[in-house]
């Protein structure tokens, strides 16, 4: 099932969705009950909340192309007050704007397709490592450089052994 790059993408869009739906996951009793009875912690998600509703203003005039690579910081610490989005997927979208960010989902999701029949087990803790950095895109920064070498290193892995099966030798 992980080497389903569909079931990635569900993994992913729920991910990405959470500064969307941030309002339900707070309203939610499962969601107040784990947070201040286990965590004794406040419901605004430690201050997400405030950088969830901050989004359409941060964004404006820059949805398409972001702020530029590496200017996450200094945007939303001068517009909003804050460090950083506290979700992957928005992080993304603030530095490189919506048409690179979902090239990037494509990216990785090709990734995935090309091992999909792939029977190399060193390739299956990488796959969990891309699986983890998503699910904990939901609510911090996981989608940088340090994942994008994960994936072309699966690449890589998986396409040296096709050609030796081949028989294509280097």
């Amino acid at each position: 099932m992980l080497k389903q790059p569909l079931f990635w993408l569900a993994i992913f869009t729920i991910s990405a969705a959470v500064p969307f739906l941030y309002q339900n996951i707070v309203d939610s009793s499962i969601y107040q009950n784990f947070v201040l009875g286990s965590l004794n912690r406040g419901l605004t998600m430690n201050g997400r909340m405030n950088i969830y509703k901050a989004i359409p203003h941060l964004m404006y005039n820059h949805w398409q192309w972001g702020y530029g690579y590496g200017s996450s910081y200094a945007v939303v610490n001068g517009l909003i007050s804050m460090p950083d989005m506290q979700n992957g997927f928005m992080e993304l979208v603030v530095q490189v704007g919506l048409i690179t960010a979902i090239t990037f989902v494509f990216f990785v999701f090709f990734v995935i397709r090309t091992i999909q029949y792939s029977s190399k087990i060193n390739i299956f803790p990488l796959l969990i490592m891309i699986y983890v950095y998503t699910i904990l895109g939901s609510f911090e920064i996981t989608f940088s450089v340090t994942f994008f070498f994960i994936c072309m290193i699966i690449y890589v892995l998986n396409e040296n052994s096709s050609e030796v099966r081949r028989g294509i030798h280097f």
